[in-house]
C-alpha cells in the first residue's frame, strides 16, 4: 500500500489564489493561460521515500538507509523529522548516522535511541538545502537474541513543515533478525523449554536471575546495544543474584549459555 501526505497548507493557498484569479480575469485567455502556467509551477511533486528488505544477526548492528528518489534543490528542504515503528519483541532502536548521506551537512540527527520501545524518533535541520537522490539518513537498529521478523513503518514523517509532501510504501521494509545460531523468533523454541527470568526490570543494579531446577550451572552474559559483552558471571543454583551497578545506565541484553541460544532478556538499568 502506498501512502502519500495530505496537501500542504501552501498548496491550498495557491489553489485558492488561482480560483479567485480566474474569477477576476474571467474571459481573458491570456490571464487564464498565465494562471495555468502558475498552477504548473506551484504544483509540488511528492518525494518518494523507501527502504529495502534486509536481514542481520545478533549481536550485529543493522545499518539501514532511508532512501529518497529525488529532491529538487528548488524545494529548499532544510529539515526532516519522522518516527519509525517496529516490533519491540524483535528490534531495538539505537540511533542514526548522517555520514555519507544526503543530509551529512546537517550532522548526525537527534534520535530517541532506545527510550521508546517499538519506535525510533529522528529529527535534524541545517542551513544548506538537501537535494539529489540516494540515502537521506542511515538508521541504526539492534535485535534481541530471540531473533524474529518485523516490519518498519512510518507513524509520521515530514520534510520541512510538510512541503514537499512525501510518498512511501507501507510497510517500508521487512527486517529478518537472526538470533545466535540462526534462530528467527520463538517458533524455534523446543517444546517445554523454559527461558531465564530476570527481575527487577528496570533495575538500579541488582538482578535476581531464575533458571529451571534441572540446570546446575550456566554462564550469564550481559551485552550493550553495540554488541559488546560488558559483563559475565556464573550462576550455580536455580535462583542467583548479580550486580550491574558499575555499568552506565541504559538498555542491556542478558543471555544464558546453558539454554537454547534464543533465551534472552532485555534489561533497563537506571
Amino acid at each position: 500500500m502506498k501512502v502519500i501526505a495530505e496537501p500542504t497548507e501552501s498548496m491550498e493557498h495557491s489553489q485558492f489564489f488561482l480560483r479567485h484569479l480566474s474569477k477576476i480575469f474571467k474571459g481573458s485567455k491570456a490571464a487564464l493561460l498565465w494562471a495555468a502556467l502558475l498552477s504548473i509551477s506551484w504544483r509540488i511533486e511528492a518525494v518518494e521515500l523507501s527502504m529495502r528488505d534486509t536481514s542481520f544477526t545478533f549481536p550485529d548492528t543493522l545499518r539501514i538507509a532511508l532512501l529518497v528518489d529525488s529532491i529538487p534543490e528548488a524545494e529548499g528542504v532544510l529539515s526532516y523529522q519522522f518516527v519509525i515503528t517496529f516490533d519491540s519483541d524483535v528490534l531495538i532502536g539505537v540511533g542514526a548516522s548522517a555520514t555519507g548521506t544526503l543530509s551529512e551537512s546537517f550532522g548526525d540527527p537527534f534520535t530517541s535511541g532506545d527510550l521508546y520501545p517499538g519506535e525510533l524518533r529522528v529529527a535534524a535541520a541545517g542551513i544548506h538545502p538537501i537535494s539529489g537522490s540516494g540515502a537521506l539518513i542511515t538508521l541504526l537498529l539492534r535485535c534481541l537474541a530471540t531473533g524474529g521478523v518485523s516490519d518498519l513503518r512510518f507513524s509520521s514523517v515530514l520534510l520541512n513543515e510538510g512541503s514537499p509532501p512525501v510518498t512511501y510504501q507501507d510497510p517500508l521494509a521487512t527486517i529478518t533478525a537472526h538470533g545466535p545460531g540462526g534462530a528467527v523468533g520463538p517458533t524455534h523454541v523446543p517444546t517445554g523449554e523454559m527461558q531465564i527470568s530476570v527481575t527487577p526490570n528496570p533495575t538500579t543494579g541488582r538482578l535476581v536471575i531464575s533458571v529451571p531446577h534441572n540446570v546446575a550451572r550456566s554462564k550469564i552474559h550481559v551485552w550493550n546495544l553495540l554488541g559488546q559483552e560488558v559483563q559475565s558471571f556464573e550462576i550455580r543454583s536455580s535462583i542467583s543474584e548479580a550486580h550491574m551497578g558499575e555499568l552506565p545506565n541504559g538498555t542491556y541484553i542478558v543471555t544464558a549459555d546453558a539454554f537454547p541460544k534464543w533465551s534472552s532478556r532485555v534489561v533497563l538499568l537506571r
